[in-house]
């Protein structure tokens, strides 16, 4: 969990993005609430949807006004 102010959001790290991305997501759309979802990776072509969690690369998410 992550948290900025009034701001929460749910928050999966890895290195390099796997050949399937979704494992990364599975554990993030686990979760029962209504906080943003992200998973953060230093992979340079991340940038990706998986029913609502957003994979991106930590520059981007540290750069990120959404969150």
């Amino acid at each position: 969990m992550a948290v900025r102010r009034d701001e929460r959001a749910c928050v999966q790290v890895c290195r390099v993005l796997p050949g399937q991305p979704d494992r990364e997501a599975a554990n993030l759309l686990e979760i029962k609430d209504n906080y943003p979802r992200y998973v953060m990776t230093l992979d340079e072509l991340a940038c990706k949807n998986i029913r609502g969690v957003k994979i991106m690369h930590l520059a981007d998410f540290l750069l990120c006004s959404e969150y």
